[in-house]
C-alpha cells in the first residue's frame, strides 16, 4: 500500500482534548491502525495555539512519543512539568500519565505517534 499524499489543508479540530484547555489542531499523517500495520493508532502533526493544552491523561495498552517541531511549552514528565523546545523527544510509556501545555504566545507544533505495547 505505498502512497504519496499531502497533509490536509484543514485540520481536525479537537475541543478540550483529553480535558485540556482550548483546542488541538490535528493533521493525520497515517490514518489509523490499518496504515500502521496494526502496531499503533496515531501518527499525526498536532498544533497547540497559545493557552491550549493536551490534558493530563494515562496511556493504557499503548505508549506515545512526541517530537517537538516548533514552539515551546511544558510537558508533564514523572509528575513534574519540564520545559520543551524544538528537537525534544518525549515518551510516555504504557500505564504512565502525561500532558502538554502551550504557555507561550506562539504555536507549539509536534509529531505524535501512539504505538501499541
Amino acid at each position: 500500500m505505498a502512497f504519496k499524499r499531502r497533509l490536509p489543508e484543514t485540520p481536525i479540530i479537537l475541543e478540550h482534548f483529553q480535558g485540556g484547555a482550548g483546542e488541538l489542531e490535528k493533521y493525520d499523517i497515517l490514518n489509523g491502525p490499518d496504515e500502521m500495520y496494526q502496531k499503533g493508532r496515531v501518527c499525526s502533526i498536532m498544533r497547540l495555539k497559545p493557552g491550549c493544552e493536551i490534558g493530563r491523561h494515562r496511556h493504557n495498552g499503548d505508549g506515545e512519543v512526541f517530537y517537538i517541531l516548533s514552539g515551546k511549552g511544558k510537558y508533564l514528565l514523572n509528575g513534574e512539568l519540564v520545559d520543551i523546545v524544538p528537537g525534544d523527544v518525549l515518551f510516555c510509556e504504557d500505564g504512565e500519565e502525561h500532558q502538554v501545555i502551550n504557555d507561550t504566545d506562539e504555536n507549539l507544533e509536534l509529531l505524535a505517534v501512539v504505538l501499541y505495547s
